[in-house]
Formats: structure tokens, sequence, C-alpha cells
């Protein structure tokens, strides 16, 4: 290939996705380094994070999706770690399994060939690949309604948004594969568009359009209100462009996804309508979807319209300042030429409306998810609102194309501007609180507590703590908590037959320490001195007085 040739080719939008795509997979994998070393279990930081990566792994290992509990009957099901309920005796995810499912099959298939040894270089790196190859597939779509230039800007700064580039790097949420999945099902909608006239093309991207999109909702079904929604709108403004044989198979695509969600639903929780939301019944199986949970999918938390407009306020401009502003100006200047852009507006107002909906469906409920109760990236909210950040990057786009109206300054104040929202981002991601940075620390601090916890407990030991679930399953069985009836109820049983249980919580305060000792006095119980601290957090042995 000559020279003129080569500099043509690196100067292909694709080609320069893709390069980036392979740079930015490294730096997705910044928190999984150390575990790629070996084959040791994986310490992640979240509960729903850590019990996605047991069961995958669980899975991968024995062909089994869910863990016998032997200690279930005896503590009346309560020797469980967070995000996890006891069905039949048994532990189950309570979150949305797909994530475990899909990872699972696929990390198997590829130890098939590579081995056993690679399983966590394999499995912790699904998510960054994903993450980049969204990447493509958003140039693509975006590409179709705003244009080559719009779309290659967007892509370029998807790789950057700091709540994307945050959720990429963290291996085992399911919130960056619900994206791709979803802009999967775009791309396949618009590869069928685009074959218009080879009916045996649009056939096979029909049925794929369907497969996607019931991926999308397999992923996480709580998304489904707003997803058939969009898929209705499609429907609509596209009838012209498709016939009831391409909806057929359409509709094909999606009933193989329904199958496999109902198979799915039957094997964790043994009910084709079973959910790990619900309270298991008294027969120790799964709780299921009633009229009520159904109903709860629209507005599962209520309306909040203050909250909502609060948690916009931190979650919409402040966490991701200049980056709203951008996009703010890029609506703006939409909006003055919306009569022009008609397929643009358009866009921009389903845009809104999926906005709206989201913004107070999760924006009605206060999500604690650190101790300090601060905003960060690593709070719900902004997992939730990931498509929101994703599909409004095409108003930062075109706020940073009118840059280069300048004609002598314009390629380099469109430059400047993409470093400084480069270094934005790299910023909030890492230095931030909760940032990659701080998160890396706090798991390293796991690997040596619980070295600690485990050299001073037995094997068979069960640990009663509301936070260190996270690192010590399943190395040691779990109680999430002492300050409830029912998880009181199961230290003394397990105390009264002879298992290690211990206490591994924050130092109490004298109203905690008093009301536990009591209760435990009842039973000729007490709680020990600490054994360990660390942390704020005591090791203390719970016994049976002589």
């Amino acid at each position: 290939m000559k020279k003129e040739q080569w500099q043509q080719y690196f100067k292909k939008p694709t080609t320069i996705l893709f390069l980036l795509s392979i740079v930015f997979f490294f730096i997705y994998s910044f928190l999984s380094y150390p575990f790629f070393r070996n084959n040791d279990f994986a310490l992640l930081n979240q509960p729903d994070e850590s019990i996605n990566y047991i069961f995958t792994r669980h899975f991968v290992e024995t062909e089994d999706f869910i863990i016998p509990e032997g200690l279930a009957y005896i503590s009346n099901n309560q020797v469980h770690p967070r995000s996890t309920t006891v069905i039949h005796r048994s532990l189950t995810p309570i979150g949305f399994p797909g994530i475990i499912v899909i990872f699972g099959f696929i990390t198997k298939c590829i130890l098939f060939f590579t081995g056993g040894k690679a399983l966590n270089i394999v499995l912790l790196s699904l998510t960054p690949i994903v993450a980049v190859a969204s990447v493509g597939l958003f140039y693509s779509f975006i590409k179709s309604i705003f244009g080559k230039r719009i779309g290659f800007l967007s892509a370029l700064l998807l790789f950057v948004l700091p709540p994307c580039w945050y959720y990429a790097s963290r291996s085992l949420q399911h919130c960056t594969l619900f994206v791709f999945l979803f802009l999967l099902t775009l791309f396949f909608g618009m590869k069928f568009l685009q074959t218009e006239g080879v009916k045996w093309k649009q056939d096979i991207f029909a049925f794929l359009t369907g497969i996607a999109f019931g991926l999308t909702v397999y992923v996480r079904p709580a998304e489904l209100i707003w997803l058939v929604f969009l898929g209705a709108v499609f429907l609509f403004l596209l009838r012209k462009q498709y016939t009831l044989k391409d909806f057929v198979f359409f509709l094909l695509g999606g009933m193989v996804m329904g199958i496999l969600f109902f198979f799915t639903q039957q094997v964790f929780y043994d009910s084709f309508i079973g959910t790990g939301y619900a309270v298991p019944q008294s027969d120790g199986s799964s709780g299921i979807i009633t009229g009520s949970i159904a109903k709860s999918f629209i507005f599962p938390f209520g309306i909040d319209i203050l909250h909502s407009l609060r948690v916009l306020y931190v979650y919409g401009l402040k966490l991701i300042l200049w980056w709203s502003l951008f996009g703010f100006l890029g609506f703006l200047f939409l909006f003055l030429k919306r009569k022009q852009q008609r397929k643009e507006w358009k866009y921009a107002v389903l845009f809104i409306c999926v906005s709206v909906y989201l913004v107070f469906v999760y924006g009605s409920w206060n999500f604690t998810d650190n101790l300090s109760g601060d905003p960060s990236y690593a709070v719900s909210y902004t997992r939730y609102f990931l498509p929101i950040y994703v599909f409004a990057l095409p108003f930062v786009a075109l706020a940073l194309e009118k840059l280069l109206l300048f004609p002598k300054y314009g390629k380099v104040l469109l430059s400047l501007s993409l470093v400084f929202l480069c270094l934005f981002s790299f910023d909030r991601v890492f230095f931030s609180y909760e940032g990659l940075i701080m998160v890396k620390g706090t798991v390293r601090s796991y690997v040596e507590e619980q070295t600690q916890v485990i050299q001073r407990t037995e094997e068979n030991a069960v640990i009663v703590t509301r936070y260190a679930d996270k690192y010590l399953y399943p190395k040691r069985k779990i109680i999430a908590g002492f300050e409830e009836e029912y998880y009181r109820e199961a230290i003394v049983r397990l105390v009264d037959l002879k298992i290690p249980v211990y206490l591994y919580d924050l130092r109490l305060s004298e109203e905690q320490e008093q009301s536990l000792q009591n209760f435990l006095k009842e039973s000729t119980m007490k709680v020990e001195e600490p054994l360990y601290t660390a942390n704020n957090l005591e090791l203390r042995h719970i016994i049976k007085e002589e």
C-alpha cells in the first residue's frame, strides 16, 4: 500500500475509532489488572457486582446457576450475602440474572479453547470489550441521523463520557451491557432499513433486531416501559418501510428471547413468574410477580417531582458540569433550526420523552449507596441515567461543531475543547469521591482485611456483617445484619448448634451494644471483645456463656 493510501486509511473515522478502542480497552481494565495475574476470586466494590461475578464464576466452574446453602433451613433462610435471596435452600441473585447467563456462556465458550486459568482475564474483560464495541455501534446510528461529522464526534466523546468511562471499568455491572444491547438493536434496525429491496437480508435483520431488543429487555426488564414506547414510535414512524412479514420476523426474534427469559426465571427462581425482589413464600419457593409488582414497573418508587428535580440538578448538571453546558448549547442550536432539521428534531423529542420518564422514575427514590450519602458516579442514579448521558452526546457534538465556524482558529478551538473535556472526565472518573483511584485503594484494603478475617475464623464460620460480605463471601458464609429480629434469631440458632459465629461490623454505639448484648443474654450468649480491627470494623466472636 502506498504512503498516500496509508494516510487516507488512517484518516477514516472507523479506523480511528478502532485504534482508540484498543487503547481504551486497556484503560477501562484499570481495576481488573490485579486479578488478571491469577485465578483467585476477584474482589469487587459493590454488592451487586460481586454477586454477579460469584454466580457467573460458579456457573463456569460447575455448570449450575444456583448455589446450595446448607444452613438455610436452620437459619430460617437468613444465611446469605446482600443482593441474594434464598429459594428452596439455595442462593439466587435478587437482581436481574441476564448478565450472569450471557457472560457465563461467553466465558465458558472462550475457556473451552484457552483453558480455565484464563477465567478472570476473560470474565473481567467482557465489560471493557462491550464498552468499546458500543462506540462503533453508536457511531453508525448517530451518523445515520446527524451525519458523518456529528456521528464521529459523538463516538469520540463516548470513549470519555464520565459515567460511561466509570462503568466500563466496573466489570460486572450490567448497565454497560444494557446500553450495548440497546445500541445493537438500533444498529440492526438501521441495517434493516438500509437493505430495502433485498428481502432475504431484510428478513434476517428484522429477526436480529427482535433478538437484540429481547436481549436488551432480558438484561434489564425494569426498562421495559420506555423500550416498548420507543419501539412503538419507531414502528409507527417507519410503517411504510416494513411489511407484515418483516414485523413477524421481528416478533419471532423477540419471542425467542422471551422463551430464554422465562427459562431463566424457572432456573433461578423455580417459577416462570418468580422474582428475587419479592419476599420468598413460606414453603421456600420464590416470591412471584403479582399485579402490584407489575404495576410498579411503570413508577416503582412513586413520583416525587421536587426530589426528581434535585436529582436532575446533581446528576444531570453538577456531576458532569461542562458536558451538560455543551449539551444544552447544542440542543438550543438544534431547537432554533428544528424546521430545517426535522429528522434530528424527532430524535431530540424522543430523547426528551425518555429522559423525563427516567428522571421521574429513578429520581423519585432516595438511593444512598455510600455511608456518607454524598453524590458520586458510584451511586445508582448514574447507571440508571446512562441512556440519557449517552444519547445526549449528539447535542454536545453539535455545540463543538459550531467552533469550526471560526475560520482561522476553528480546528484549534475544537481540539482544545476535546482535550479539556477529556481532562475533566479523567479527573472526575479517577480522582473524585468514589473514583477509580479510591475504589482501587479500597479493594486493595479488602484483600488485607479478607486475609486477616479468614485467618482468625474457622472455615465453617458465619460472619454477621452489613458491609464486608462483598469481600468475605464465598470464603465465609454471611448473615447480612444484626439489628432485625429475624437476624438475631438466626444468630442464636447457629450458636446453639455450635456453629462459629462472628460479628464483623462498624464499632457499635452504646445503644446498639446494649441492645444486642441484652438479646443474647436471654439465650446465655454474649459478644466478646474485638479480635481484629480495621477501618472502624471490629471482628468479635459471639459465644455461648458457660
